[in-house]
């Protein structure tokens, strides 16, 4: 349990091959918030993590960042293209272009930051 407000930790465990470090930042508020960065193979977990946090502190902002990193892998046949759910985005991307009157424009680059194009396994 969090004493004070204003803090930073940091935690990590390595199980099965997989390192996991969580970083954790706080700061005095009125309202309790959380904001999270957790990588896509953690995102069904998210609102858990969140509810954790906020069942620990009762006002504060407190920023968190959840690392995975695999060891004895090769990254390069770790790592997949979703292409079907990047049809997805470019079909829905391209509606909301015409809606908007704006440019299509959208880079390679852009589609592998979207969430599920590129899996990691």
């Amino acid at each position: 349990m969090m004493k004070s407000m204003t803090g930073y930790g940091r935690g990590e465990c390595t199980a099965k091959g997989t390192r996991i470090t969580v970083e954790l930042n706080s700061v005095n508020r009125k309202q309790a918030e959380v904001s999270l960065g957790v990588p896509s193979e953690l995102e069904s977990i998210e609102s858990d993590l969140r509810d954790l946090i906020l069942a620990s502190v009762s006002r504060g902002r407190v920023s968190g960042r959840v690392a995975l990193q695999r060891s004895g892998v090769d990254r390069a046949s770790a790592v997949a293209i979703n292409e079907a759910q990047a049809k997805v985005y470019r079909r829905e991307l391209t509606k909301l272009a015409k809606s908007l009157k704006i440019p299509d424009n959208l880079s390679l680059d852009s589609f592998l930051r979207l969430p599920g194009v590129l899996e990691t396994s």
